[in-house]
């Protein structure tokens, strides 16, 4: 019995329907930290001398986030199920966003702190490597609380 021969450039294939389908999506990773204006670092504990202090909360080093934004293809966990609010509908739930795989960008994956996904904020749940060899990354989302 002959097998179906496996499809040739499956990268370029999947890349080029994450192309086509694909929505911009903004991952946000700490790219630097600045010292607060407002109050005094304590060298001992590393953060600040006030631990109530409104600028930093008590941290002293304010993170500076850098966004990168990538195409990939989303997917809401519950998007059969809205939720119908005053102005019409909203999406609920989790979200699932796939995008090629570099190695730069698993390293931004990895790195980043929160992802802006169709104008919602959300934070990563997990990320998952796919592909032989790996062409792909899918991460989950939460949706983060206000």
């Amino acid at each position: 019995m002959n097998l179906a021969p496996w499809p040739i450039n499956v990268r370029d294939n999947i890349e080029e329907i994450i192309d086509k389908i694909g929505r911009e999506v903004t991952f946000y990773y700490v790219y630097s930290s600045q010292a607060c204006p407002v109050c005094d670092l304590d060298p001992v504990t590393d953060t600040s001398t006030d631990s109530f202090c409104t600028t930093c909360s008590g941290d002293y080093w304010i993170p500076l986030y850098s966004g990168s934004a990538m195409s990939a293809h989303v997917t809401w966990k519950f998007d059969f199920e809205t939720e119908f609010q005053t102005g019409g509908k909203d999406l609920i739930g989790d979200a699932r966003v796939k995008v090629m795989h570099t190695d730069a960008r698993e390293t931004i994956v990895k790195q980043s702190e929160y992802v802006i996904v169709d104008d919602k904020t959300l934070n990563i749940e997990k990320t998952t490597l796919l592909g032989a060899p790996i062409n792909r990354i899918i991460v989950d989302l939460k949706e983060k609380e206000e």
